[in-house]
């Protein structure tokens, strides 16, 4: 509308009328698929979470309070000792499978011990010829017999085909299959957390100086609209300004989504989640 004024008095060139509303709309489009973009990241929450995607929600968190721009000190440092990283998930399900193996093992191994049982039975009989009388409150002519029985057994395995040998050996290659298993994924975590450390101290920087280049970007477009309502530069430079602060503001907020992903991949691996 003011620049609409100053061509009407003379003082711009319809040029300039064209160039911000050629802005306006670029910046209208931008919006709608931001917009968009929004509902569908929303949806998608929805359904992770198991919310019905047909109710409404209400996101209260925000960057802030997620607290990614002020990580802890001995991760920037990286002068800190490796964690234990016993705890996370991943170890941990291995740790159990290397366990289940190895008792599988030991059970197979077991299976060419000697065995030895012992077992003992007693037997209690009564007897009558008068049917009219119960056995045990019978009389005279009941008669009561029994015995015990005490005994040991043993088994002593000799020949199974080999099969009894092959199963112990396919169960004790499953126990080291697992410890190697176990084994790379520990190297494997020590690798992903010095990289991921090394991400989100890298990105952390990067952040840093994003700040810094919106904060001048912002300097920069609020001098050249006092500028412009002034008649000392050109649509432009107006729009050019405004520019170079959208895209300082998309940088921004792009590394900072990228430090909070690297945020959570740390805590994952340290079990912090």
């Amino acid at each position: 509308t003011e620049i609409q004024a100053y061509v009407k008095e003379g003082f711009r060139e319809n040029l300039d009328v064209e160039q911000v509303k050629l802005n306006v709309d670029i910046t209208r489009n931008t919006l709608i698929k931001a917009r968009s973009n929004a509902e569908i990241a929303e949806r998608g929450l929805k359904m992770q979470m198991g919310f019905p995607v047909d109710q409404p929600i209400s996101l209260n968190d925000d960057f802030n309070t997620l607290k990614a721009e002020v990580p802890d000190e001995f991760i920037l440092s990286g002068s800190n000792k490796l964690p234990d990283l016993s705890n996370n998930i991943d170890m941990r399900i291995l740790d159990k499978l290397y366990t289940v193996n190895r008792q599988n093992k030991n059970l197979e191994m077991s299976k060419s011990f000697p065995s030895l049982r012992a077992f003992a039975a007693y037997n209690y009989n009564g007897f009558s010829n008068d049917k009219r009388q119960p056995v045990l409150f019978g009389n005279n002519n009941t008669f009561y017999a029994g015995g015990a029985l005490v005994g040991f057994s043993l088994n002593v395995p000799i020949f199974s085909s080999l099969s009894r040998y092959s199963s112990y050996k396919k169960a004790m290659y499953e126990w080291q299959k697992a410890g190697i298993r176990k084994e790379m994924a520990g190297e494997g975590l020590k690798v992903q957390y010095e990289n991921t450390r090394m991400n989100y101290v890298n990105t952390w920087q990067t952040l840093q100086n994003d700040k810094a280049n919106l904060e001048l970007a912002d300097k920069i477009r609020r001098t050249n609209r006092i500028k412009f309502q002034e008649g000392l530069i050109g649509s432009f430079e107006l729009t050019n300004a405004e520019n170079q602060y959208l895209q300082a503001l998309g940088a921004y907020y792009n590394t900072l989504f990228n430090l909070i992903n690297h945020k959570l991949e740390f805590d994952r691996i340290t079990n912090r989640l």
